[in-house]
Order: C-alpha cells, then sequence, then structure tokens
C-alpha cells in the first residue's frame, strides 16, 4: 500500500516556545508517528500496536491487509522517532516533568516496536497458504531491515529524511533535496526487487522530477 500523505504538524514547530504544560499539549509524538507511517507509504495503525490490540496487526497480516513493506516502514519510522524522542529526553532537564513525558514516549514506542517484532513468532498460516505463517512474514521483514545492503534498522528512514531523525520530528516537511532512485540489479532476490520497484514508483509519485527517470 502507498498510504495516504498527511499534511505537516504544525505544532511541533513551537514546541519549545513555551512552558512544559504547553509542551505538552502541543507534542503528539505518537500522531507524528502515524503522520510518518503513511507518508512514506506506510499501512499500520499506530492505534493497532499498542500492546491490547497487537492481535489486530497479526490478523491483518494474516489476510494480506499488512504487506512485508508495510512492516519494514513502519519498524523504520518507529526507529527514527525513537531516536528523536531519545534526543528530546537527553535535552530535558532530569526529573522534570518534561523528562518524564519523553520517557514514557520513548517506553511506549519501544514496547510497539518490540510488539511488532514479536509476531514473528506467530504460528498463524497465511490466508491461502498452507505452509506460510504470519511469523515467517514478520521474519523476513526483519531480515530486510536488519541485514540488507540498504544497512541497519532504521534504513528504510535513513533512506527517506536523512540521518537527522529529529528533524524529521520537528519540521515534518518533505526535503527540497530529490531523491535518488534505488538501483535494481539482476543479482537481486525478487522480494527485493519487489520492494525496490514499489519503492522507486511511490517517490515519482511524490516528485515529479522522477517520472520519467529510470
Amino acid at each position: 500500500a502507498k498510504g495516504i500523505l498527511v499534511s505537516p504538524l504544525e505544532p511541533l514547530k513551537t514546541m519549545y516556545e513555551t512552558g512544559v504544560a504547553a509542551r505538552k499539549e502541543t507534542a503528539d509524538p505518537m500522531g507524528v508517528l502515524q503522520d510518518q507511517i503513511g507518508k512514506y507509504g506506510g499501512n499500520i495503525s499506530v492505534e493497532e500496536m499498542a500492546p491490547a490490540n497487537i492481535n489486530k496487526i497479526e490478523d491483518q497480516i494474516q489476510s494480506g491487509d499488512i504487506k512485508t513493506e508495510d512492516i519494514n516502514k513502519t519498524l523504520g519510522a518507529l526507529e527514527g522517532m525513537l531516536e528523536a524522542v531519545k534526543s528530546r529526553r537527553t535535552a530535558a532537564e532530569k526529573d522534570s516533568d518534561e523528562f518524564d513525558f519523553w520517557q514514557d514516549t520513548h517506553l511506549d514506542m519501544a514496547q510497539m516496536r518490540d510488539d511488532l517484532e514479536g509476531l514473528a513468532n506467530s504460528k498463524k498460516k497465511i490466508a491461502g497458504s498452507e505452509t506460510e505463517t504470519v511469523g515467517a512474514r514478520v521474519q523476513y521483514a526483519l531480515g530486510t531491515v536488519n541485514d540488507s545492503s540498504l544497512g541497519g534498522r532504521a534504513a528504510r528512514m535513513r533512506d527517506l529524511v536523512g540521518d537527522d531523525f529529529t528533524a524529521v520530528f520537528e519540521e515534518m516537511t518533505k526535503s527540497i533535496q530529490v531523491p535518488k532512485l534505488y538501483d535494481i540489479s539482476a543479482d537481486m532476490n525478487e522480494y527485493d526487487v519487489e520492494y525496490r520497484t514499489w519503492y522507486n514508483d511511490y517517490l515519482r509519485s511524490r516528485y515529479p522530477e522522477l517520472e520519467g527517470v529510470e
């Protein structure tokens, strides 16, 4: 799924211009996370990644409504957000309300990541398959994030926005610099070819400058 592009969250730009209470009111890390997942092509609900609802994600993977690239994008967005939230926590005065806010946010997002990765142990069969399980599909998604030549758990996010996760969190706007398309070579496996083709098509849909570029 290519997802729905969401408008930037303007209140984040003034987050540090007011007191702690106002920061809590305007800072919406979970909203930003959902924006990032959708903006970069994922199709997973933040609400359904809560521990009480993770079974809904499992069911959607089983039915095929959530695909490998959705898991990739969500894990990349989560890792990027965890880095950004960690920087906010570090900048806050320890034992302050602000520190506690970012600490709680970090713990919640880390739990979401762990629960999503935990579906790698699911034995549920993919709809229409006698052998493939939800766990196997999640394992593959984890492998492409952790072990591929794209490099690193947050590779999907870095490829889209660079290493400055804090800037992503604050600005929520498309980079002025047009990104490069992924190379596709004959020695790649079918899953990498499928993902890179999908991603290149997605970039072309967002950047008119890339139309017609191979």
